[in-house]
Protein backbone atom coordinates (compact mmCIF):
# COMPACT_ATOMS: atom_id res chain seq x y z
CA UNK A 1 0.00 0.00 0.00
CA UNK A 2 1.91 3.20 -1.11
CA UNK A 3 1.17 6.80 0.86
CA UNK A 4 -0.42 9.70 -0.56
CA UNK A 5 0.17 13.61 -0.12
CA UNK A 6 -2.52 15.85 0.03
CA UNK A 7 -2.43 19.72 -1.09
CA UNK A 8 -4.96 20.73 0.45
CA UNK A 9 -6.34 24.14 2.30
CA UNK A 10 -8.10 22.63 5.07
CA UNK A 11 -7.21 22.35 8.57
CA UNK A 12 -6.55 18.53 8.11
CA UNK A 13 -6.66 17.19 4.41
CA UNK A 14 -9.54 14.32 5.96
CA UNK A 15 -12.00 16.48 7.05
CA UNK A 16 -15.42 17.11 4.97
CA UNK A 17 -15.78 20.56 5.96
CA UNK A 18 -13.22 23.47 4.63
CA UNK A 19 -11.54 25.15 1.84
CA UNK A 20 -11.32 23.53 -0.97
CA UNK A 21 -9.33 23.68 -4.68
CA UNK A 22 -12.00 24.43 -7.01
CA UNK A 23 -11.80 22.57 -10.60
CA UNK A 24 -11.35 26.31 -11.84
CA UNK A 25 -8.14 26.97 -9.89
CA UNK A 26 -6.79 23.23 -10.55
CA UNK A 27 -7.42 24.02 -14.36
CA UNK A 28 -6.36 27.79 -14.47
CA UNK A 29 -3.27 26.78 -12.31
CA UNK A 30 -2.62 23.52 -15.10
CA UNK A 31 -2.37 26.03 -17.80
CA UNK A 32 -0.31 28.62 -16.20
CA UNK A 33 2.32 25.75 -15.40
CA UNK A 34 4.34 24.56 -18.23
CA UNK A 35 5.37 21.77 -16.59
CA UNK A 36 2.16 19.81 -15.77
CA UNK A 37 0.12 18.32 -18.58
CA UNK A 38 -3.53 17.48 -18.69
CA UNK A 39 -4.21 13.67 -19.44
CA UNK A 40 -8.10 13.57 -19.26
CA UNK A 41 -7.47 9.79 -20.74
CA UNK A 42 -5.75 9.03 -17.14
CA UNK A 43 -9.21 10.30 -15.17
CA UNK A 44 -11.31 8.33 -17.16
CA UNK A 45 -9.39 5.33 -16.56
CA UNK A 46 -8.96 5.86 -12.85
CA UNK A 47 -12.84 6.98 -12.67
CA UNK A 48 -15.08 5.62 -14.80
CA UNK A 49 -17.50 9.10 -13.95
CA UNK A 50 -15.36 10.74 -16.10
CA UNK A 51 -15.92 10.18 -19.68
CA UNK A 52 -12.60 10.43 -21.81
CA UNK A 53 -13.81 13.44 -23.95
CA UNK A 54 -14.80 15.10 -20.71
CA UNK A 55 -13.26 19.09 -19.98
CA UNK A 56 -12.48 17.94 -16.74
CA UNK A 57 -8.73 18.30 -16.15
CA UNK A 58 -8.53 16.04 -13.13
CA UNK A 59 -5.28 14.83 -13.57
CA UNK A 60 -1.58 15.70 -14.63
CA UNK A 61 1.46 14.40 -14.98
CA UNK A 62 4.70 16.28 -14.24
CA UNK A 63 6.45 16.62 -17.38
CA UNK A 64 10.04 17.22 -15.63
CA UNK A 65 9.99 14.15 -13.25
CA UNK A 66 13.38 13.24 -13.30
CA UNK A 67 12.69 9.00 -13.02
CA UNK A 68 9.84 9.75 -15.65
CA UNK A 69 9.58 7.04 -18.22
CA UNK A 70 6.79 8.51 -20.65
CA UNK A 71 3.42 6.02 -20.49
CA UNK A 72 5.58 3.89 -17.98
CA UNK A 73 6.51 5.75 -14.78
CA UNK A 74 4.87 9.14 -14.22
CA UNK A 75 4.61 11.88 -11.64
CA UNK A 76 0.56 12.26 -11.37
CA UNK A 77 -0.94 14.30 -8.97
CA UNK A 78 -4.94 15.14 -9.01
CA UNK A 79 -8.16 16.73 -7.66
CA UNK A 80 -9.90 14.84 -5.32
CA UNK A 81 -13.02 16.18 -2.83
CA UNK A 82 -11.57 19.55 -2.89
CA UNK A 83 -7.58 18.40 -2.41
CA UNK A 84 -4.80 17.51 -4.33
CA UNK A 85 -3.55 14.22 -4.59
CA UNK A 86 -0.14 12.44 -5.46
CA UNK A 87 0.58 8.92 -4.31
CA UNK A 88 4.05 7.91 -3.52
CA UNK A 89 5.83 10.84 -4.35
CA UNK A 90 9.26 11.00 -4.35
CA UNK A 91 11.79 13.66 -2.61
CA UNK A 92 11.83 15.89 -6.35
CA UNK A 93 7.92 15.39 -6.73
CA UNK A 94 6.98 16.54 -2.65
CA UNK A 95 9.27 19.61 -3.71
CA UNK A 96 7.49 20.48 -7.09
CA UNK A 97 4.38 19.21 -4.91
CA UNK A 98 5.31 22.37 -2.48
CA UNK A 99 5.64 24.75 -4.91
CA UNK A 100 2.42 23.67 -6.84
CA UNK A 101 0.39 24.22 -2.98
CA UNK A 102 2.37 27.70 -2.53
CA UNK A 103 0.79 28.65 -5.53
CA UNK A 104 -2.34 27.82 -4.49
CA UNK A 105 -2.36 29.03 -1.14
CA UNK A 106 -2.81 25.97 0.24
CA UNK A 107 -0.20 23.56 2.15
CA UNK A 108 1.35 19.81 1.74
CA UNK A 109 0.48 17.06 4.21
CA UNK A 110 0.87 13.82 4.22
CA UNK A 111 -1.78 11.04 5.17
CA UNK A 112 -0.84 10.70 8.46
CA UNK A 113 -1.62 14.52 9.20
CA UNK A 114 2.27 15.75 9.10
CA UNK A 115 3.00 18.88 7.05
CA UNK A 116 6.17 19.34 4.30
CA UNK A 117 8.06 22.40 3.74
CA UNK A 118 9.77 23.69 0.55
CA UNK A 119 12.48 20.98 0.73
CA UNK A 120 9.80 18.22 0.40
CA UNK A 121 10.51 17.32 4.14
CA UNK A 122 8.50 16.88 7.22
CA UNK A 123 8.68 19.51 9.21
CA UNK A 124 9.05 18.53 13.03
CA UNK A 125 6.87 19.32 15.01
CA UNK A 126 4.28 20.38 12.46
CA UNK A 127 2.56 17.21 12.74
CA UNK A 128 -1.37 17.27 12.83
CA UNK A 129 -1.15 14.18 14.76
CA UNK A 130 -0.62 13.45 18.86
CA UNK A 131 2.27 10.79 19.59
CA UNK A 132 -0.73 8.69 20.46
CA UNK A 133 -1.40 9.04 16.69
CA UNK A 134 -4.79 10.63 17.56
CA UNK A 135 -5.33 14.04 15.88
CA UNK A 136 -4.73 16.92 17.28
CA UNK A 137 -7.70 19.58 18.74
CA UNK A 138 -6.23 22.52 16.66
CA UNK A 139 -4.92 24.82 19.69
CA UNK A 140 -2.69 21.82 20.22
CA UNK A 141 -0.84 22.18 17.59
CA UNK A 142 2.59 22.30 18.65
Amino acid sequence: MGYDLYITRKEDWSDSEGPEISLDEWASYILADKDLEIDRDRAAAVDPRVASEAKEPTHARWLLWPDREPGAREAWVWLERGNLVAAEPDAAFRRKLFLIADGLNAHLMGQEGEVYNSNGDPEKGRSRLAPDGRKRPWWKFW
